[in-house]
């Protein structure tokens, strides 16, 4: 439980762990949230800071393989 916000592939699958809200400040890291935009293209992940400014972000494009849905992500992380 770090609470340190980050976009990664797990798996071929893109997770979005957005920070905390808890307090400006919680286990040396500041306080941030996440966003997630999906449209038949793409999945954007988004982490902002409480100032509205973007810190991270990535985009994953959206494919189907065989009835599975596929994410533009490495599969070896």
């Amino acid at each position: 439980h770090t609470h340190r916000a980050n976009i990664e592939c797990r798996h071929g699958v893109p997770h979005l762990n957005p920070g905390h809200l808890k307090n400006d400040k919680d286990r040396g890291r500041e306080a941030t949230c996440g966003l997630v935009q999906i449209n038949k293209e793409d999945l954007s992940l988004f982490i902002y800071g409480l100032g509205g400014q973007a810190l991270e972000s990535r985009l994953f494009p959206l494919g189907r393989k065989e009835k599975e849905m596929t994410y533009g992500c490495d599969t070896q992380s």
